[in-house]
């Protein structure tokens, strides 16, 4: 059973999935139950999308709280640490792919409704 979420956010979702192709999900031991509490890493960015749009399990993603701190927050942690300093973007392109790239990206997480968790040594002060 999917999560309730918010009609905004459900209609995102719709529009999203005409450009992200579906995924087939791979369990390599018992399935997952309501009530679990799985933890886990992913690759790239492409697994909690993935999970979010085709997933057909209860959920709520744990996230840096600079994903959901607020929208300047979102841009720094983006600009900075994201596309910089992980992926090696230079910062000047980064800042300007980020300025649509962050709004977006905030709606997205607001819609998720993650649970903030402070990631201490990503981000520098």
């Amino acid at each position: 059973m999917k999560p309730r979420r918010k009609a905004w956010f459900r209609f995102l979702k719709k529009i999203m999935r005409i450009f992200i192709r579906k995924t087939d999900f791979v369990y390599l031991g018992e399935p997952i139950r309501d009530g679990s509490i799985i933890l886990s890493n992913h690759v790239g960015t492409a697994a909690p999308l993935a999970w979010e749009l085709y997933g057909n399990v209860n959920f709520r993603f744990w996230g840096a709280h600079e994903m959901n701190s607020g929208l300047r927050s979102l841009y720094r942690y983006q600009t900075r640490v994201f596309y910089h300093e992980k992926k090696h973007w230079n910062l000047y392109l980064a800042r300007l792919f980020c300025l649509i790239a962050s709004p977006l990206t905030f709606l997205f997480y607001k819609g998720l409704d993650l649970i903030s968790i402070p990631i201490f040594g990503l981000t520098k002060p």
